[in-house]
């Protein structure tokens, strides 16, 4: 969880954008104009293709049915990371809807691809009887609720900084002054690239580059 609340964030954001005018957020109207410049970098640094977020990776349980092929994804959802199938203990392969469209398999059975279309998830197999009742897990990353009143985000605090760089940014550009816009998403690119260095760390594990099959291997 972070360290900032949005009026701290209002406060580090104004003071970066040189105390403009358009976003003093003692007048109402201009602090609503702040605030929605905080969010969209909030969203925008939360994205899983930002930095993997730990605290936005969520799960899902969908329970199969049937003769029903497609099942409703919760709508707070960014991406799909992978979806196991718990009862068989595997991963449905990913497929575009296109591709799964065009497989045309209309014999029921067990799944075994899926594709994701709107808030949706679709199988390319209709579940049987015999399926009805298992379990998929979906691996998901959360989309955040947006910051109002005194609330802090939900990722870690050594995010603020670069959210108030990228939030500066932003305000800058909708301001018109493209040249201070550049230089706060280059600090923000900067201080984004510090901490991505977190999964290299992560990389450093002795399992790193080991292929599946061998690590299957290990376990027969």
């Amino acid at each position: 969880m972070g360290n900032l609340t949005l009026p701290n964030f209002e406060d580090e954001v104004w003071l970066s954008l040189e105390h403009h005018t358009d976003a003093d957020p003692a007048d109402a109207t201009k602090q609503v104009r702040l605030d929605r410049w905080i969010n969209q970098a909030y969203l925008r640094i939360s994205l899983p293709t930002t930095f993997p977020h730990p605290e936005l990776q969520e799960t899902q349980a969908l329970t199969l049915v049937t003769s029903t092929q497609s099942y409703a994804l919760a709508a707070t959802r960014w991406a799909i990371d992978h979806i196991r199938y718990v009862d068989r203990n595997r991963n449905l392969k990913r497929v575009s809807k296109e591709a799964l469209d065009r497989l045309n398999v209309t014999n029921p059975g067990e799944p075994s691809w899926y594709a994701r279309w709107g808030n949706t998830v679709y199988l390319n197999r209709t579940p049987s009887s015999s399926e009805n009742g298992d379990t998929l897990t979906v691996y998901t990353w959360q989309i955040p609720t947006l910051l109002t009143g005194a609330a802090t985000t939900v990722l870690r605090s050594i995010f603020d900084e670069p959210l108030v760089e990228l939030a500066t940014a932003i305000g800058w550009r909708r301001l018109g002054d493209f040249a201070r816009a550049d230089a706060h998403l280059t600090t923000y690119a900067a201080l984004l690239n510090d901490i991505r260095t977190l999964d290299a760390v992560e990389g450093l594990q002795d399992t790193t580059g080991i292929e599946l099959e061998n690590l299957r291997e290990e376990y027969q």
